[in-house]
C-alpha cells in the first residue's frame, strides 16, 4: 500500500518536471522567436519613418500588449476568488429552508421557555 502510494508520488513528481522543462523550452523559444520579430519590426520601422518614431511605436505595443494581459490575468483572478468565496459560503451556510426551520425551532422553544417561566 505505501510501495504504491510512493509510485503515485513519483508519477505526479516526474510529469511534473517533464512539464516544468518542456514549459521552459517554450518560454526560450518564445522570447528567441520575439526577439527576432521585434528586430524585424526595427528595421521595417526605420526604413520608413525616424528611429524615434519606431522605438515609439514599439514600446507603445509592448506596453500595450502587457496592460492587455495584466486585465485578462486580474479578471481570471477576480472570477477565481468569487466562485472560491461562493463555494465556501455555501459549505458554511445551511440552505434556507433549514435555517428556517431551525430559526422557527428556535423561536418555540424560547416561547416554551417563557410559557414555564411564567406560570
Amino acid at each position: 500500500m505505501l510501495a504504491a502510494l510512493v509510485a503515485t508520488a513519483h508519477d505526479a513528481a516526474s510529469r511534473t518536471a517533464r512539464n516544468a522543462v518542456l514549459g521552459l523550452g517554450a518560454v526560450l523559444c518564445l522570447a528567441v522567436g520575439l526577439g527576432f520579430m521585434t528586430l524585424a519590426a526595427w528595421l521595417f520601422l526605420i526604413s520608413v519613418m525616424p528611429p524615434l518614431n519606431a522605438a515609439l511605436i514599439l514600446g507603445c505595443a509592448y506596453f500595450g500588449i502587457s496592460l492587455t494581459i495584466l486585465a485578462i490575468l486580474s479578471i481570471k483572478k477576480r472570477a477565481y476568488r468569487r466562485a472560491r468565496a461562493r463555494a465556501a459560503l455555501a459549505r458554511t451556510n445551511p440552505t434556507s429552508a433549514q435555517s428556517l426551520t431551525e430559526m422557527i425551532a428556535a423561536f418555540m422553544t424560547g416561547v416554551n421557555a417563557g410559557r414555564k417561566a411564567r406560570f
